[in-house]
């Protein structure tokens, strides 16, 4: 009886974290001959897209990994309508599929705008909202990463004050928590001057200045750690 009940959930937890490993950037980038995982940011997803191959491609990648996130709830919820819950679980493993493609190593992107996605399959017009605040967030402070730990923290207390789903807000969290994790060096990089700005992306040469900014990082940190080691 317990097997029959949970099984629905690890199929849906499988094929939404299948959704979820398609990666976009990782086609593109082999197209056009850059590793994306070596290159700027370092990461496999729509913003290191727009850093390294220029902003049409970064629109690209955004659209289908928010898509993958949208596919990923509404298929569930049209196949599995009955089940509590389970298009949270479905929001939540598209993205951790993204951030974790096993074909990858593990090494995906942060998981942003699928989460998006995700959030639109859940609730479109919070979504909608959200993208305002971001956009809003973006060029009032320069900065992306401002409006997403915005979104991750505050998308878990919507459910849980608007529909009263405490369960379902505690699995999405497990997203927001990872991603969270994702950024925490753009934290780093704000605090250091050396974070990508939103209007430094259509501008030219925004590639090879946010290279250099993050390899000036590296060597501060690789000098830093070489004086701890010592003492």
């Amino acid at each position: 009886m317990f097997v029959e009940q949970i099984l629905p959930y690890i199929v849906v937890a499988l094929c939404a974290y299948l959704i979820g490993s398609f990666s976009p950037s990782y086609i593109i980038s082999r197209i056009k001959k850059v590793d994306l995982k070596k290159t700027a940011t370092r990461n496999l997803g729509a913003s290191n897209a727009t850093v390294v191959l220029g902003w049409k491609f970064g629109v690209l990648v955004a659209v289908i990994d928010i898509a993958k996130g949208i596919a990923a709830v509404l298929l569930t919820r049209f196949l599995a309508p009955a089940l509590p819950e389970i298009a949270y679980v479905a929001a939540t493993c598209v993205v951790l599929g993204h951030i974790f493609p096993f074909y990858l190593k593990f090494r995906g992107g942060k998981g942003f705008a699928t989460f998006i996605g995700a959030t639109a399959g859940l609730c479109f017009p919070f979504a909608v909202v959200l993208a305002v605040v971001i956009i809003s967030l973006a060029l009032i402070t320069n900065y992306i990463v401002v409006g997403t730990f915005i979104t991750v923290i505050s998308t878990p207390l919507f459910f849980y004050c608007t529909f009263g789903d405490l369960f379902g807000a505690l699995i999405i969290s497990v997203a927001s928590l990872v991603i969270i994790y994702k950024h925490r060096e753009n934290i780093i990089h704000i605090k250091d001057g050396t974070e990508g700005k939103v209007r430094n992306l259509f501008g030219k040469g925004h590639r090879k200045k946010t290279e250099e900014a993050i390899k000036e990082l590296d060597k501060i940190r690789e000098e830093e750690l070489a004086k701890k080691e010592a003492k």
